[in-house]
């Protein structure tokens, strides 16, 4: 592309090889500094048949862009008087007046400058047509395939290739224009060149509506029981921070990207680092249910630094299925689709199409469908990992609820999964070469905690949580203990010399303190604290 830019509006005379041209406006998300009105043209090159056939210039003009600059109210003055209407019909007060808004609804709304870019485009349009389609043509798979939607992408990625132009040249911040961010419909007119003899045609352009997208928000009112159990479900997991709700979070903003912002380079690079993630998580899912240790664990993970080997060594043999990252199979997608194009992203600034994008998208979903299959095909070894992943719903889509599955989920004597899980990775991740999450422990304003054992002995312990780490010390070492906390302890220990249920416990002494702890006395603290548990079977505490 090259670009021809000039302030003269007059001085402009386009040289077009085109029967016709559509014109669109477009506004821009953040207005240029730009004089109004802004000419730029874009130059194309002839295709070579063009050039032999009809003797045309090498070179011509595929789209002009002239730049405007208006005056519009600042966005927002609606939303702001609904919420004052809400807040006002919500919140009771005797001494409002008659009008709910009060004062907000007589306020002129301060205006803005928007940049609107009149943008026409070159474009041949099959012989008989009068008039372009009202819509963006765009087909049921997405793919579009019109003349008219052609011309609006090639002129819409001319005005991208200006906007970024504009921000090497002014340094200023601007969101790129996408069709998803546009308006549902936009100012549109087609005007036809010449006659059927060639002989040009009066300047006629009528305007028309142009249907770009259905990208408008909205929520649906339905709502059953189904859904509150599976909002309540989500709620508790994100509360927990448990297994694949970090990659749950970055499809979701993948698809915002690609849905609602139309970030193509965006929408790679989370589809990307979820798919990272999620092989992540489901391999230490995997581990924490074979009963490793976070410290082995993270052995396995060091040893095995690229996702790519990892792939290739770690799931087979678990789960079965192809993971070959050359055959054919949603692996294989991934590779292709999702980490081959993001690292041509990364270290080449590719910048994705929409084709590309909408296929990182699919492989994902692809690739996540097939590990819940894996599993699912191996739920007698991995029925937590199972059940986490895919869900009741997503078991019982594949045929794989059974009673054994709901008695499994409703056993008092299991751990908590979630919660359980979701400190064993971060005892995984603290274990790694790079992994000191939290920096060193340190004595300083870490509480000091009695761990009474089932088998009725106990251990002064201190804990830093934040560091992830704990100490055993000695009793002779704990300052600041008061006579009542001494009848406390003893009552726990008294406890555990009676029948009945017994765990191991840990109690927080208030106001006790050590002076200081050795460096190497520092262990993980799951290994101390009871409350620390990362096991799935509940075995974690250091033999006293």
């Amino acid at each position: 592309m090259e670009i021809d830019g000039d302030q003269s509006v007059e001085s402009w005379e386009p040289d077009l090889v085109a029967s016709h041209v559509a014109y669109f406006f477009i506004p821009l998300p953040d207005a240029l500094t730009l004089p109004s009105p802004y000419m730029f043209r874009a130059i194309e090159q002839v295709p070579h048949d063009r050039m032999q056939k009809d003797g045309l210039p090498p070179m011509c003009v595929g789209a002009s862009l002239c730049f405007h600059q208006i005056e519009v109210p600042a966005p927002g003055r609606e939303e702001m008087l609904a919420l004052f209407e809400l807040a006002a019909q919500s919140l009771p007060d005797s001494s409002r007046p008659s009008n709910p808004t009060g004062s907000p609804g007589k306020l002129d709304a301060p205006s803005i400058t928007m940049t609107v870019v009149e943008m026409a485009v070159a474009v041949d349009l099959p012989e008989g047509v009068d008039d372009a389609p009202e819509e963006s043509g765009a087909t049921e798979d997405g793919v579009i395939d019109d003349p008219i939607s052609d011309a609006f992408d090639r002129g819409l990625e001319y005005v991208r290739e200006f906007q970024r132009a504009h921000y090497i040249a002014k340094h200023i911040p601007v969101r790129l224009v996408t069709r998803e961010s546009l308006p549902f419909a936009i100012p549109f007119a087609v005007r036809e060149l010449r006659d059927k003899d060639g002989q040009p045609l009066p300047f006629e352009a009528p305007m028309s509506m142009y249907l770009l997208n259905a990208n408008i928000p909205g929520v649906s009112v339905e709502w059953s029981e189904g859904d509150a159990h599976l909002l309540n479900t989500a709620i508790a997991h994100q509360a927990a921070g448990s297994a694949f709700s970090s990659y749950a979070d970055l499809v979701r903003e993948a698809n915002v990207a690609f849905s609602r912002d139309g970030s193509y380079r965006s929408t790679v690079l989370f589809s990307a680092t979820a798919c990272e993630v999620l092989f992540d998580e489901l391999l230490s899912h995997l581990m924490w249910e074979e009963v490793h240790r976070p410290e082995s664990a993270a052995e396995i993970f060091d040893s095995l630094e690229s996702i790519s080997k990892r792939v290739k060594t770690q799931y087979h043999e678990r789960l079965g299925g192809v993971w070959s990252l050359d055959a054919e199979g949603p692996v294989n997608r991934w590779w292709t689709d999702v980490a081959t194009l993001r690292n041509r992203v990364v270290h080449g600034g590719y910048g994705p199409t929409l084709n590309e994008a909408r296929a990182a998208i699919d492989a994902t979903q692809s690739l996540v469908e097939f590990m819940g299959d894996r599993v699912a095909s191996k739920l007698k070894k991995y029925p937590r990992t199972a059940m986490i992943l895919s869900g009741q719903i997503g078991l019982e889509r594949r045929g794989k609820w059974s009673r054994r599955m709901r008695d499994l989920v409703e056993s008092k004597t299991e751990v908590p999964w979630r919660e359980t899980f979701a400190r064993w990775r971060s005892a995984m991740q603290r274990a790694r070469v790079d992994g000191r999450l939290g920096g060193a422990p340190s004595a300083v304003d870490s509480p000091v905690l009695l761990v009474v054992r089932t088998s009725g002995s106990d251990q002064w312990v201190v804990h830093d949580a934040r560091s992830g780490a704990a100490a055993v010390v000695d009793s002779t070492s704990v300052l600041g203990i008061e006579p009542a906390q001494l009848n406390r302890i003893a009552k726990i220990r008294e406890s555990y010399s009676k029948d009945g249920e017994r765990r191991n416990v840990s109690a927080f002494i208030y106001g006790a303190r050590v002076t200081s702890v050795p460096t190497d006395a520092w262990i993980p603290d799951y290994r101390l604290v009871p409350e620390a548990s990362v096991m799935v079977d509940g075995n974690d505490l250091d033999p006293v």
